[in-house]
């Protein structure tokens, strides 16, 4: 595979002896580009694309000093912008601004996973595993790559590939608390849950501080009707992040099965607050209310439901309910 690795002459100038030592230590062949601020788009096009296999580019240039009519068209900010990209072969880019260490020539390990990252946020999830390969051809078995790929097949809802990449990874003993906690969200997709049950206790135990290992807990413990532990778990999370409405709604429903009513409605109340626009919570809290009589409740809360979905199903049976339970109530 060819790569290539775009370096500020700056940077290049600083580190000339560091950078001809390295190079010559490397059994490949090795092709330098330099003042390629001055090469047309068509120019650094032609250069990198007659790279051979295993071979590598250097390209240094000054962006400030481009002489080209229209500095828009400059090969160099144009090879910029495809390495930021990660198109083509697996490539490294150093930035003008980054003052990089002869290190960061190393495929620019921490930029590429940050880049696949946005890529993948972003939803461009094709580029985003392509960007990861490439990294794990450099360092293949890398624990943080693997579990970032698997993540993104976790985006993907590809439970199986995700399962694979991260049952390989921990059978090698791994302590990486996304390793275990992406595996538990792979093992429960497939619907494995005693293998997720595990995976996730793993997880938990590993960062015990960590928010989002617990909310997996609970949702996996719900899963299993373990509303015990399902209802522990979730106390924990929103401990350690009071502004989860997730978490914060499993304990509202934990609560309801296991006979909490007030809890549960404590629960459904603050999910209402953290989403002001969110029906369920609404619609379950007036439903407990009225099973304990709290019709001043009820109302409060079907009223908001009626302002955020009138007319839907639920809202007009708790509706229906709450004036028949009146009616009743007056007799």
């Amino acid at each position: 595979m060819a790569w290539a690795v775009s370096l500020p002459f700056a940077a290049a100038a600083a580190h000339a002896p560091q950078l001809r030592d390295w190079l010559a230590a490397q059994d490949w062949p090795l092709v330098i580009l330099d003042e390629a601020q001055n090469t047309t788009r068509e120019q650094m096009f032609m250069a990198l694309t007659r790279l051979g296999e295993g071979s590598r580019c250097v390209i240094t240039g000054d962006a400030s000093q481009i002489d080209l009519k229209d500095e828009g068209i400059s090969g160099l900010l144009e090879a910029e912008k495809a390495l930021n990209e990660g198109l083509g072969a697996g490539r490294a880019l150093i930035p003008h601004e980054s003052g990089s260490e002869l290190t960061s020539l190393k495929l620019a390990y921490a930029e590429r996973i940050s880049f696949a990252a946005q890529l993948s946020s972003g939803g461009d999830t094709g580029r985003a595993l392509r960007v990861l390969k490439e990294l794990l051809e450099y360092y293949p078995g890398d624990e943080v790559i693997q579990s970032n790929l698997a993540s993104i097949h976790l985006q993907l809802e590809d439970w199986e590939s995700a399962r694979q990449i991260l049952t390989e990874v921990s059978e090698s003993g791994s302590s990486q608390f996304g390793v275990w906690l992406n595996l538990a969200t792979a093992e429960a997709g497939l619907g494995n849950l005693p293998e997720a049950r595990r995976a996730i206790d793993r997880a938990v135990a590993l960062a015990p501080g960590q928010a989002r290992g617990h909310l997996t807990r609970a949702e996996i413990c719900t899963k299993q009707r373990d509303l015990v532990a399902a209802r522990e778990s979730a106390l924990k999370a929103v401990e350690l992040e009071p502004e989860d409405a997730q978490a914060f709604l499993i304990l509202a429903e934990a609560n309801t099965r296991l006979g909490q009513p007030a809890e549960a409605c404590a629960a459904f109340e603050r999910v209402s607050a953290l989403n002001p626009r969110f029906l369920p919570s609404r619609v379950s809290a007036a439903s407990l209310y009225l099973s304990a009589g709290r019709f001043a409740d009820a109302e409060r809360l079907i009223m908001e439901a009626e302002a955020i979905a009138p007319g839907h199903e639920r809202v007009v049976q708790v509706r229906s309910r709450l004036e028949q339970l009146r009616r009743g109530a007056g007799r």
